[in-house]
């Protein structure tokens, strides 16, 4: 099978098994935000509507399902005559595409929610269509830092001794410290706003959050596909 073929069909049936989880994931919480919503009538609750409800449990299930899914997929496709370099890449494509999928399709029933149920805060994603590919971006890449986090953490716990799992542990922890300081979303960002006297309301000029993440996640999946070259893979 030529290469991009190979590629192509990895991300396929990546995709497409990533996604029929999520889907489920999906509907789990809606139906947890829609009783809880029911139950809290005030705008205390989630006053950013269901696109904020969703984005901090879609972090932990990206990297809870990337650790417990990850090393079975590069199982089966190595047993299957893949090579590591297509499994990396087409894998790499395909947590790509779920997670700015999965936040599209959040995106879509936010905005229903916000027609149906207009407020002040929730309308604020939707102001401009700038405003809403801002938060589907910023979104999206942070899930799938959490994705590479966790992909990260299988491959190391999979075929590096104690030492390595150690390291697995602390890249992760810094891993999502670093995204969250791109985003404001940790302790640390005031510090980083004092060093740079950036005064904006996410610590860093949304360009310089954009940028960083991109490199954090490129970082990251250069030291996965270095971790995974020589790795021995379990046939059973």
């Amino acid at each position: 099978m030529p290469l991009k073929n190979r590629i192509t069909q990895v991300a396929s049936d990546t995709a497409r098994y990533h996604l029929s989880i999520a889907a489920w994931f999906l509907v789990v919480i809606g139906i947890i935000y829609i009783v809880l919503r029911s139950i809290f009538t005030t705008s205390d609750f989630i006053p950013n509507g269901f696109m904020d409800f969703i984005y901090r449990p879609a972090k932990i299930f990206s990297l809870i399902y990337a650790i417990s899914a990850s090393n079975s997929f590069l199982t089966f496709f190595v047993r299957h005559g893949v090579t590591r370099r297509d499994y990396f890449f087409g894998t790499s494509i395909a947590l790509v595409f779920v997670s700015f999928t999965m936040m599209i399709i959040t995106a879509g029933i936010a905005s229903i929610e916000n027609f149906i149920f207009p407020a002040g805060e929730t309308a604020s994603y939707f102001e401009s269509t700038g405003s809403v590919l801002a938060t589907i971006g910023e979104y999206s890449l942070n899930i799938i830092c959490y994705y590479i986090t966790g992909w990260l953490i299988a491959i190391l716990f999979y075929g590096f001794n104690t030492i390595g799992k150690s390291l697995a542990i602390m890249g992760a922890s810094l891993i999502i410290t670093m995204s969250g300081m791109l985003w404001g979303e940790s302790g640390f960002e005031q510090n980083i706003t004092r060093l740079f006297n950036l005064h904006s309301p996410w610590g860093l000029p949304m360009a310089i959050s954009f940028l960083g993440t991109l490199l954090l996640i490129a970082l990251v999946l250069w030291i996965i596909r270095a971790s995974s070259k020589n790795i021995t893979v379990k046939m059973k």
